[in-house]
C-alpha cells in the first residue's frame, strides 16, 4: 500500500510538470533544437511506430520510455544502425546491468555520422576544397526498478552535444517514465506515461566560428571598411514530449500471442501525433511487427507505415537480431534499421 501511495504522488508530480511544460506553447512550434534525440534507435520500437510507450522491458526500450529498464531480468546491451535521411547514419549502443532490489542501471550514446561536407565561404561558394563534418552525439544514463509487481519506474539523464566546426552547443535534458502491466480484472493490459527530453537549460552555439565574422555596418558605402563582429544566435529547447500509451496482449494458444498498442503523443516541436502498433509473437522467437504514426493536422508526414521481423535465439545467452523498415517521402531511400541485442 505505501509503494502504490508514493506512486500516486510521482504520477501527479509528473503530470502537473507535464501541465505547466507543455500547455499553451502552441507559439513554440518548430522553435525546439536538438531534434536527432528523437531519431529511433530501436529496430523493434521503430518497427512498432514507436507506439509500445505502455508495454516495454529491456535496455532497448528507454530511448521510449525510460521505465522500461525497470523490468530488465538480465544484463543488455544493444548496438543499432539506421541508415536515415540524405546520406546520413545514426549509431547507438547501450548497455544495462541488472542489480536486483536496488534496481537496474543503464548508459547509452547515440552518434550522428553526415560523413564529409565541402566547407564553402562567400568568395568561393562551389567549395573551397577543405571539408568538415559535424560532431552530433547524445550521452544517457539511465535508472529505473520495479515499484510493486505492476509498476515500473524509471528516469534518464542525458547530454546533448552538437558542434559544426567552431561552433558548438551542449544541453542536458530529463526522461521520467511509468509503466503498469495490467491484472485482475483485465490481463493484458498496460499502460505508460513518459515526459522525455525536458530540458534542464537552453541551448545555444557559441565559438569561435562565430567571434570573427567580417562586414559592412548597414548602410555604410560599398568603399567603407569592414569590421569585426560577433553572429548572434538564438537560443532553443530541447524537444520535450508528454506520451501517454495503451497496450494489450492477447493468448492466442501456448505458442503465439498478438500485442496491439497505442499511444498520444504532445510536444512543443510539432503538430500532436498518435502512433499504433502490432505484434505478432511465436514462442518468443519469432516476432512480425507492423506500425503507423498520425498526424491529424500536418499537411504533409515525411515518414509512413513501418514494418519489421525479429529472431531471439538462445546460443549461451540471449541473442536477438531486428529489422525494421521506414517508408519515407521527399527523400530516395527508405529508412533501415538493425539492431542486435545480448542478454547475459
Amino acid at each position: 500500500m505505501k509503494k502504490i501511495t508514493t506512486f500516486s504522488l510521482i504520477l501527479t508530480l509528473v503530470v502537473s510538470i507535464a501541465s505547466v511544460s507543455f500547455a499553451g506553447n502552441k507559439a513554440r512550434t518548430g522553435t525546439a533544437g536538438g531534434t536527432e534525440v528523437l531519431i529511433p534507435v530501436s529496430a523493434k520500437n521503430l518497427a512498432l511506430s514507436n507506439s509500445f510507450t505502455s508495454s516495454l522491458q529491456g535496455i532497448d526500450g528507454v530511448a521510449i520510455n525510460p521505465a522500461s529498464i525497470g523490468l530488465m531480468a538480465k544484463n543488455e546491451a544493444i548496438f543499432s544502425s539506421l541508415n536515415y535521411v540524405a546520406d546520413i547514419n545514426l549509431y547507438y549502443f547501450a548497455a544495462g546491468l541488472n542489480f536486483g532490489d536496488a534496481g537496474n542501471f543503464g548508459f547509452s550514446i547515440r552518434s550522428l555520422d553526415f560523413g564529409k561536407i565541402d566547407k564553402t565561404t562567400n568568395s568561393n561558394p562551389y567549395g573551397t576544397g577543405e571539408t568538415f563534418s559535424p560532431t552530433f552525439v547524445t550521452l544517457g544514463v539511465s535508472y529505473g526498478r520495479e515499484l510493486t509487481e505492476n509498476i515500473q519506474f524509471g528516469t534518464t539523464f542525458k547530454y546533448v552535444h552538437e558542434s559544426i566546426l567552431n561552433a558548438k552547443a551542449g544541453g542536458i535534458g530529463l526522461d521520467i517514465g511509468f509503466q503498469y502491466s495490467g491484472s485482475g480484472i483485465l490481463p493484458g493490459l498496460n499502460f505508460g506515461i513518459a515526459i522525455k527530453n525536458l530540458g534542464l537549460n537552453k541551448m545555444n552555439f557559441d565559438g569561435q566560428s562565430l567571434a570573427n565574422t567580417e562586414a559592412r555596418t548597414t548602410g555604410a558605402p560599398a568603399n567603407a571598411a569592414k569590421e569585426n563582429y560577433r553572429t548572434p544566435t538564438e537560443y532553443f529547447d530541447l524537444p520535450s514530449s508528454f506520451e501517454f500509451g495503451l497496450s494489450y496482449a492477447v493468448e492466442l494458444d501456448d505458442l503465439q500471442s498478438v500485442t496491439f498498442g497505442s499511444n498520444y503523443i504532445n510536444n512543443n516541436l510539432s503538430n500532436d501525433a498518435y502512433n499504433f502498433g502490432g505484434e505478432y509473437n511465436f514462442q518468443d522467437m519469432l516476432f512480425l511487427r507492423g506500425g503507423y504514426s498520425h498526424l491529424p493536422t500536418a499537411v504533409d508526414h515525411p515518414f509512413g507505415a513501418t514494418f519489421g521481423v525479429g529472431l531471439k535465439y538462445n546460443v549461451g545467452f540471449d541473442l536477438t537480431l531486428d529489422y525494421a523498415y521506414r517508408q519515407v517521402e521527399y527523400f530516395t531511400d527508405a529508412n533501415q534499421l538493425i539492431s542486435v541485442k545480448i542478454g547475459i
